[in-house]
Formats: C-alpha cells, sequence, structure tokens
C-alpha cells in the first residue's frame, strides 16, 4: 500500500539521510517514476523532501524535519533488536521479517545471534492457538494432564502466557468455578479455539498462583566451566573446597529432576531437604524401571 511505502521512505530518510530513486525502487519492487511521484505525494503533504539531480544527487529529507514521538533513541533501538532476537531465538514468534526491516531502516550492526533450546518447539500449534485466543479475547477448551496423572477437560479464558521459575504457564480465569489458575503449557492438549468473546480481567496479583520453590545446588570444580557457560547470570557462592552453591528457583519438581541428570555425580541438593528426599524417591524409582 502507498501509506506504507510514503512512511517507510521517510523512515529510511531521517536514519540514513539520503537515498536514490533506483534503490527505493528496487525495495518496493515499484518503478523509479512511481517514486518520483511519491516524493511529490510527501511534498505536497508538507514534508520537506526533495531531490538533485546529477552525480552527487539522490533523495533527501530537510535536517529539520523530525518525529520525535514516533522514533525510537540509539537505546530503544538496540533493545528492540535485543528482544526480536530473543523472541527468534525461543521459537515463538516468526520474527524474522521484521529483523530483516528493522535492520534495513534503522542500520544496527548485525552484532548479536543467539540459539537457544526453543522451550516449546513441541508445541507451537498450541502456542500461536493460545496467543490468537488471547489476541481475540475468545474462550478456549483443551484437554489438562494434571500431575497426579488425571486428564480433565477445561474451557477457560486466557488472559496471559508467562515464563517463570524454568517453565511456561497460561493465566486463564475459570468462570464456571470463579477463580483464576496457571496451567503449564507442556501439559495443554488438543487446544480449540471458541467463537465465544470474554471481557478480559486480570488478577491483582499472580504470586499467589505460583508453587514455586527454591533449592540450593552444590556442584563439583570440576565442572567450574560448565557453570561459567550455563549460569553466568546466576549468584554462585565459592566453597572452601572450590566447589560451587548455586540457589535457582523452580516451578515444578519434574523440571529440577530433568535439570539435574546431566549433571550427574557432579551435584548434589543442599537445601531444602524435602526436595532432596522427592529427587531421591524420583532416582529410586527410574533405577527400578531400568535395572
Amino acid at each position: 500500500m502507498q501509506i506504507n511505502r510514503l512512511l517507510e521512505t521517510v523512515l529510511i530518510l531521517l536514519y540514513r539521510k539520503k537515498t536514490t530513486a533506483k534503490e527505493l525502487a528496487e525495495r518496493f519492487s515499484v518503478s523509479p517514476r512511481t517514486i518520483y511521484r511519491d516524493i511529490d505525494t510527501l511534498s505536497l503533504s508538507g514534508i520537506p523532501v526533495y531531490s538533485i539531480k546529477g552525480k552527487n544527487g539522490g533523495i533527501f529529507l530537510d535536517d529539520s524535519f523530525t518525529l520525535d514521538q514516533a522514533l525510537l533513541n540509539d537505546t530503544q533501538q538496540e533493545d528492540l533488536f535485543l528482544a526480536l532476537n530473543l523472541l527468534k531465538s525461543l521459537g515463538i514468534l516468526e520474527t524474522d521479517k521484521l529483523l530483516h526491516k528493522f535492520e534495513s531502516v534503522f542500520e544496527l550492526k548485525d552484532w548479536l545471534e543467539i540459539s537457544l533450546p526453543a522451550s516449546l518447539s513441541n508445541n507451537d500449534e498450541t502456542f500461536t492457538i493460545l496467543r490468537k485466543s488471547i489476541f481475540l479475547t475468545k474462550k478456549i477448551t483443551f484437554i489438562f494432564y494434571s500431575k497426579h496423572g488425571q486428564t480433565m477437560l477445561k474451557t477457560v479464558e486466557p488472559l496471559k502466557i508467562i515464563f517463570r521459575g524454568q517453565s511456561w504457564f497460561l493465566l486463564a480465569y475459570l468462570s464456571e468455578e470463579q477463580r483464576y489458575q496457571l496451567f503449564p503449557i507442556e501439559r495443554i492438549k488438543t487446544v480449540q479455539l471458541l467463537e465465544e468473546s470474554f471481557h478480559p480481567v486480570y488478577p491483582e496479583t499472580i504470586d499467589p498462583l505460583f508453587d514455586t520453590f527454591k533449592v540450593t545446588l552444590q556442584f563439583s570444580k570440576r565442572i567450574a566451566y560448565n557453570l561459567y557457560d550455563r549460569f553466568f547470570h546466576e549468584k554462585a557462592t565459592v566453597n572452601s573446597d572450590n566447589s560451587y552453591a548455586i540457589t535457582f528457583e523452580f516451578s515444578q519438581i519434574d523440571d529440577l529432576y530433568s535439570f539435574l541428570l546431566p549433571f550427574g555425580k557432579n551435584v548434589r541438593i543442599i537445601e531444602p531437604e524435602w526436595v532432596k528426599e522427592t529427587i531421591c524417591a524420583h532416582a529410586k524409582h527410574f533405577l527400578e524401571n531400568n535395572l
């Protein structure tokens, strides 16, 4: 559409200071004549854009022109660039086209590349439907697998997707029960979008809904390099034997169990005691099933 082309042309001129009809024509897949008509349209609307012919010519925007409320400063540009890259690395949004346009308009350096495990890689379709239902404020139904092995059919008003304690959750309101609940997304299956709309009402706080727990782990010095690679953002305490103690927050005991397995004998649970007992029981059942 012309309006989008005109806006992007102004943004390009604001950040590049100069461009040519040929460059814009190739960018928008139109003819140079169309670009010149766009320039006339911008000029007639009061935007001080002009063109100069010749070797050093091109299309320019008067330096006095600004769009203070519509533009991002350098720090905001970098923050948005970082956020888009993080979303891309998680695999929860397709940001390639947006990143390409963002980089080309603002001329950001390609200084960052992130490759993280896609936490929702097996739940792409589920995540897509959840996101759509939240945006459209439509109710959904899904099959939910409880931690006790029960299978339940739920109809809810989806409000928000949350990441906390190493896990993804759906915050939803159960109108029939008149209460809010957090559903681990990995246990949500067969989601269906309904036609029934709702007016979203958010809880004042969601903290009471989280049944998170903290656990302090001790890692042997032999895997110190691994700690620096994986947990550089966590605060670690160095013990007298050069081992490391780090406190983590988890929302599900299964997440902790999966987290601990790769470390084998190089990690031990310091506290709390109930977590140690639960994990040991998990390990015992695992050995009984595999020996």
